[in-house]
């Protein structure tokens, strides 16, 4: 019995959440590198546009910083199909079914082979005490000492049994147009999305005089300078910046004429290792690259279709580095670099604008490309609560040694994260691996 998950997109009236269509294609991208954080591509047909563009709708033709485009993604798991709705959806017949795969057994296993949901019902707790003599400490017993979820489930499950339904995973997506590209020939018109923070990226200092930092934590500067963009953001909704914990950092720093809000908070950012981005709500978040537990796992017999592990010491592998502040005096070495390199062996050279008003970028620099010598990909059925900076579990199967049978799982921080609709389908890029 095959247990059925539906992956659906919707585009949604920002306000009430009503449903507006369906797009054609819908890819969603989010890398903790990126800045904005959030991209992706969405084709949708002429209806769906043409309600978005209605009187009073959401969006605004031609004002492409006031465009706001409103998505629901969602992944519902409803029970499985009868032989007769699976002969339906190939055709109604064998040889429509053999043309659809071509003749070949093995697209057959491409589309219903590959692990689907975690949702298969074991045995209630008095069935399962009884398997082991009525007892639940010989339960205990019986798995000591790798008592594990997936000993556990292999022992208990009921081989071709019903299957629980898990709740549905939804996720609100609220993004900003930056492209419009209409094709007539099939009435579609693809999108090109970005999250909030193309608002630090596109406003600039137009006042022409120097402004000179006098916070001394993160949080405050942050604050400051959304402010500064509600002011001549008439159009825009009220920014807002979500609590948490702050960072001291100095004061000194300067915002010329001409230079954009990311320009400015970014090499700040930088320097005490911290990120500012916009989440899929549209809410701005500042904290520490401190990566969280996984809410999921990768499991082959649940989700995961194919994973590769990579120990690369030759790409954006460095133990050194060296950052070049090109507005600083050539001679004043102390505000024109910063530098990291104990020990080190492979030393990256970066130039940024500005001047060093305070040490710390090489080492973060440092610290983060090491982490990327470990890493991998993996390709899952989506998985919508993964975020960058998850770290996730990979089980990989059962292992042995000295005699014992025990599970054994693979760990990776989440870097990006690529969903693809209609596909359902996601590509993960892990960094810090341990296997």
């Amino acid at each position: 019995m095959i247990p059925i998950r539906e992956n659906r997109v919707r585009v949604v009236d920002r306000i009430r959440r009503i449903s507006l269509g369906e797009p054609v294609t819908f890819t969603l991208a989010m890398d903790e590198e990126w800045s904005p954080r959030i991209q992706g591509d969405i084709v949708v047909g002429d209806d769906v546009l043409a309600a978005l563009a209605r009187p009073g709708g959401d969006l605004k033709l031609g004002q492409l910083q006031a465009d706001v485009l409103a998505l629901e993604l969602s992944t519902q798991y409803r029970e499985s199909f009868a032989l007769a709705a699976l002969t339906a959806k190939v055709g109604g017949s064998v040889k429509r079914a053999t043309t659809r795969w071509k003749g070949r057994p093995g697209a057959v296993t491409d589309e219903f082979g590959r692990p689907w949901n975690p949702g298969e019902r074991i045995e209630p707790l008095s069935s399962a005490t009884a398997k082991w003599g009525g007892k639940t400490k010989r339960v205990t017993q019986a798995f000591a000492p790798r008592v594990g979820v997936h000993e556990i489930t292999r022992a208990l499950r009921v081989p071709g049994g019903s299957y629980l339904i898990p709740p549905t995973d939804t996720m609100f997506v609220q993004l900003r147009i930056r492209k419009y590209h209409p094709n007539p020939e099939t009435g579609t018109t693809t999108l090109t999305l970005a999250s909030e923070e193309v608002r630090l990226h596109d406003f600039r200092r137009t006042y022409p005089a120097v402004w000179v930092n006098p916070f001394v934590y993160m949080r405050d500067l942050v604050a400051w300078m959304l402010s500064e963009i509600a002011v001549v953001a008439a159009f825009a909704q009220v920014i807002e910046l979500a609590p948490g914990q702050d960072v001291r950092i100095a004061s000194g720093q300067e915002w010329e004429p001409g230079m954009t809000a990311w320009e400015f908070l970014h090499p700040i950012l930088e320097v005490v290792d911290w990120a500012l981005y916009a989440d899929e709500a549209g809410r701005y978040r500042l904290e520490p690259r401190t990566p969280s537990p996984a809410p999921v796992q990768l499991d082959p017999e649940l989700n995961l279709i194919k994973h590769e592990y990579d120990d690369d010491r030759a790409g954006d592998f460095y133990d050194g580095a060296v950052i070049e502040y090109t507005d600083a005096d050539p001679l004043n070495t102390a505000q024109r670099y910063d530098s990291y390199a104990p020990w080190a062996t492979r030393v990256a050279h970066e130039t940024r604008p500005g001047i060093k008003t305070m040490p710390g970028a090489a080492r973060a620099f440092v610290e983060r490309a090491q982490t990327r010598g470990k890493s991998g990909t993996a390709e899952a059925l989506t998985l919508l609560p993964l975020r960058p900076g998850h770290r996730l579990a990979t089980y990989m199967g059962e292992r042995e040694a000295h005699g014992e049978t025990f599970p054994y799982f693979q760990y990776g921080t989440v870097r990006a994260v690529t969903h693809k609709f209609p596909a359902g389908e996601m590509t993960i890029s892990l960094r810090d691996i341990i296997t």
